[in-house]
């Protein structure tokens, strides 16, 4: 799988949408499988609550995911359909994590998800800095240094 990143910073208008959706047209055409995700840096959850005015129209997905109008550029251009979940947001996001902790998915052990989630990426912590309202009992420390798969000479914390 390959990713191509198309930025113009935070300037809107300049063409990223239609960029994207030519380069995808034109790889589809040589035989690539493409599909596309538009990353927005919006607190919103979707764009039906955006004002036209200041982002333009709304684009209204299958699925009725509302959305910003490249998507219906890039569903054209390439000839796929889209679902809101190929629309990225700061608001989903915060949506998803807020939804996660109300689960009790993270249960109070904030740091070895933290820790745990590092490592999926491929990173492994060198040290582990606490911040506490107590200093970090024997026991917390081995079982932090188990856990995150740190030396316990390298956990402390700010107390």
């Amino acid at each position: 799988m390959k990713y191509l990143l198309v930025t113009g910073g935070v300037i809107s208008g300049i063409g990223k949408g239609i960029v994207s959706s030519s380069i995808g047209a034109i790889m589809k055409a040589n035989g690539w499988v493409v599909t596309c995700r538009k990353i927005d840096p919006y607190l919103n959850i979707d764009a039906g609550t955006f004002s036209p005015y200041q982002h333009g129209e709304v684009y209204v997905l299958d699925d009725g995911g509302e959305v910003d109008l490249d998507l219906g550029n890039y569903e054209r251009y390439i000839n796929v359909t889209l679902t809101k979940d190929h629309n990225i947001t700061t608001g989903k996001i915060y949506q998803h994590v807020t939804q996660r902790e109300r689960r009790g998915e993270y249960l109070g052990k904030t740091v070895q998800v933290s820790i745990r989630e590092l490592r999926a990426r491929g990173l492994q912590a060198d040290i582990l800095f606490c911040r506490c309202n107590s200093e970090l009992s024997p026991h917390v420390i081995e079982k932090l240094g188990l856990f995150c798969q740190v030396p316990t000479d390298r956990v402390g914390s700010d107390i």
